[in-house]
């Protein structure tokens, strides 16, 4: 599998706080990123989302964030 590259910049309205908690919490990535999400927000933890809408990873065993 050929891996994918996409980079994306945007100036947010949100303290740094808000955005680390945006990033590391499964209910707020699917609120806005992914149907499916499994994090692990620790140093080394897992970081995996995939759905119908998420580019390139249609389901779980494409999700390897």
């Amino acid at each position: 599998m050929t891996a994918i590259k996409h980079e994306f910049s945007v100036k947010l309205r949100a303290t740094p706080e808000q955005v680390f908690a945006a990033l590391t919490q499964a209910d707020a990535l699917r609120t806005w990123f992914a149907e499916h999400v499994e994090i692990e927000p620790r140093l080394g933890g897992s970081y995996r989302f995939w759905g119908k809408h998420t580019y390139g990873v249609p389901g779980p065993d494409d999700a390897s964030q």
